[in-house]
């Protein structure tokens, strides 16, 4: 029997905006629910996107001028001190009223992340929550000053995993955090990867690359994934060898009012030539880079099953991890000499030496067990079963 299942989220991946992990998640799960028969609408913040590409139901909540006037009001009389949570407030509350509206609902699922689910009542449907991180931890690790305004996100945040129905999270990392925290059973899914079946652009790797070595780094430039730790190992790598050549691609993050990349590129100094910055990328042209690495190197300090490390896997790449920070809990036992402590840059260089000078032949043995062990366990299909057995579990229990 069909469900109708409500997938909230900020946006959805589409021809004007990449998405990230979390976005391409809900689109993942959204598309593989509607293929298996179920009724899917996706509820997104508005931002006159184009979502003609996805076969289910895709709406944008967006404020009334009224309530608009009510924002900007709020916002003069903080002295504009919390703004960003009182967007996420007003548009949390447009959001449930428009759930209001829809009948005959079995589930609605948000992530924690901008709290959008925070005012669904909790009789209108079960109301499950992605836990995609833990705010407070996730902040400092990614040195973000603590405002008032990031308190009372991290608060409502935490208002709502009190609250849902029931919280599940990719990895027992978080999972333990966050029932240490809120003093609730927190469940443990596994993150869905889809296949891949873009149709790659190579234009960006063969232009800028083409038959060069080189080990990438790709994802978010923030604190929180390493990248600082890399700046120090990458200084003690280019001692050893100058020739090792560093690749990085993704979202360059503005972070107290400074640029995260111009931060590591004064780390690296005098040796910045040594690295290519491809900025932000579509999947599309960044797969060739993917595939054609050395390796990948993915140095977090605190994580929660990224999809880069899934995606880097799945296309046959042996990565380079960090032990407690989550990412080794999606390892091969064969694969574990693949993980470092994180935060120690000294441990890091001393891997990406290692790899560098080790054949291609051993790079693909590690990658060949790295992608069997990311499909049998995090295989699309397979995902969304599981999520689906456990929306019925819920609702049996509701």
């Amino acid at each position: 029997m069909g469900m109708k299942i409500v997938f909230l989220t900020d946006f959805l991946p589409n021809p004007e905006m990449i998405g990230g992990g979390l976005q391409n998640q809900f689109a993942h799960l959204a598309q593989s629910f509607h293929e298996m028969g179920d009724e899917v609408l996706v509820i997104c913040k508005s931002r006159n996107s184009n979502y003609t590409q996805y076969p289910f139901h895709v709406m944008e909540v967006k404020l009334s001028p009224k309530v608009e006037k009510y924002c900007q009001s709020f916002s003069k009389w903080t002295f504009h001190k919390i703004d960003y949570t009182l967007m996420q407030a007003f548009e949390a509350w447009a959001v449930a009223r428009r759930c209001r509206q829809i009948p005959g609902v079995d589930i609605i699922q948000s992530s924690n992340y901008q709290f959008m689910s925070l005012f669904i009542k909790p009789d209108k449907a079960r109301r499950i929550v992605f836990a995609a991180s833990y705010r407070p931890l996730w902040s400092e690790t990614k040195g973000v000053r603590n405002t008032f305004d990031n308190r009372l996100t991290s608060y409502l945040e935490g208002v709502l995993y009190k609250r849902a129905g029931a919280v599940f999270a990719p990895s027992a990392h978080l999972a333990a955090i966050l029932e240490a925290q809120y003093k609730r059973p927190i469940d443990v899914l596994p993150t869905p990867l889809s296949e891949n079946s873009l149709e790659e652009n190579p234009g960006w790797y063969e232009q800028h690359l083409g038959k060069k070595k080189y080990m990438l780094y790709f994802g978010d430039m923030i604190k929180r994934k390493g990248i600082f730790t890399l700046a120090k190992a990458m200084q003690a790598v280019w001692e050893e060898d100058p020739d090792v050549l560093l690749v990085m691609a993704g979202p360059d993050k503005i972070v107290n009012g400074s640029s995260v990349m111009g931060e590591f590129i004064k780390m690296i100094e005098p040796h910045e030539n040594k690295v290519i910055y491809a900025g932000e990328i579509d999947h599309p042209a960044l797969f060739p880079l993917i595939k054609n690495a050395h390796f990948v190197i993915l140095p977090s300090i605190e994580d929660n099953c990224p999809n880069t490390m899934l995606e880097a896997m799945s296309l046959g790449k042996a990565v380079i991890g960090t032990i407690g920070s989550s990412l080794d809990e999606f390892y091969p036992a064969s694969c574990s000499d693949l993980l470092v402590p994180r935060q120690n840059s000294g441990a890091l260089a001393e891997k990406i030496l290692k790899l560098w000078n080790s054949p291609p032949e051993q790079l693909d043995g590690y990658g060949k067990q790295c992608k069997s062990y990311i499909e049998e366990n995090h295989a699309l299909n397979k995902a969304t079963l599981a999520l689906r057995n456990y929306y019925v579990q819920k609702i049996s229990a509701h």
